[in-house]
């Protein structure tokens, strides 16, 4: 098995691409370590996305001679696999739930807005009716008394 084909089950739906640190030791020997980039996370997010989240990012390291390294980690992944498998099967269950509740409370918010809107209209409408009944009742005060500075308008000045 090619190093790259035992990197490719850490790829998933949360785990965009692997980052590979290759370096050697004091003692001649070398460290590699795969580091999984998982996407962002939102902080309303359950705690147990944020948990799988962070699981799935740990690396994986591995110490060894130069000839025996990529059999290393391709073991280490290996033995991985089916328990990053099952956290990211999770992790993608959670954000399902999570976007269809978000589709329903949109869609709840639209039929909703929709009241408010003709509730508002009417609203205003009525509003129009009082304005315009006390700009009447103040153009007949105002031939009687002296307004107030509070009643001023810009047209009076």
């Amino acid at each position: 098995m090619s190093l790259v084909t035992a990197i490719k089950p850490i790829i998933n739906s949360k785990t965009a691409k692997v980052q590979l640190e290759v370096s050697g030791t004091t003692d001649g020997r070398m460290a590699v370590v795969a580091k999984p980039v998982v996407g962002a996370v939102a902080q309303t997010a359950p705690q147990e996305l944020h948990a799988l989240c962070a699981a799935l990012a740990t690396p994986i390291k591995v110490v060894g001679d130069p000839d025996d390294i990529e059999q290393a980690l391709i073991d280490a992944i290996t033995e991985q696999n089916p328990t990053r498998t099952s956290w990211a099967t999770r992790a993608a269950e959670l954000e399902a739930q999570i976007q269809a509740a978000a589709e329903k409370d949109a869609k709840g918010k639209k039929s909703t807005g929709k009241a408010t809107s003709h509730q508002t209209k009417a609203a205003d409408s009525k509003a129009e009716g009082k304005t315009e009944a006390k700009a009447a009742a103040k153009n007949t005060d105002k031939a009687d008394a002296k307004p107030d500075a509070a009643e001023l308008d810009l047209k009076d000045l």
